[in-house]
């Protein structure tokens, strides 16, 4: 089972993992996040991957019930139409808010990460 689909699981299968692979290819990367403080978790995090010989691959956590990868602006960065990823990447959030932050800072956070990780790692 990959690990999408384990995520994605309405409800999860039990029993012990004894097995993980990670296809590790050379490439770019790069994380950001937002904290209360710098030691506290992250409220929002997005982390972006582009293997040399691939398209980019997002990550966001703090943007719904769990980490979930950004596709559509993934398309968007793979398709040349960058002017649109931060805006996919924000419309991705549907994370209810909390006192940690609200819907809406979490989706504005979501968009300001998601810049940050791409300009970072070129």
């Amino acid at each position: 089972m990959s690990l999408a689909d384990y995520l994605d699981a309405e409800q999860r299968p039990s029993g012990l993992i004894t097995h993980i692979h990670l296809p590790w290819a050379n490439g770019q990367g790069n994380s950001q996040r937002v904290a209360r403080t710098p030691k506290d978790y992250p409220i929002v995090s997005v982390t972006g991957w582009q293997p040399e010989d691939g398209n980019w691959r997002l990550a966001v956590t703090g943007a719904g019930a769990r980490p979930f990868r950004l596709t559509q602006a993934e398309e968007l960065l793979a398709n040349g139409r960058a002017d649109q990823v931060i805006a996919a990447a924000q419309n991705a959030c549907v994370h209810p808010g909390d006192f940690r932050g609200d819907a809406d800072y979490r989706a504005e956070m979501t968009a300001v990460l998601t810049r940050r990780a791409l300009s970072a790692a070129k």
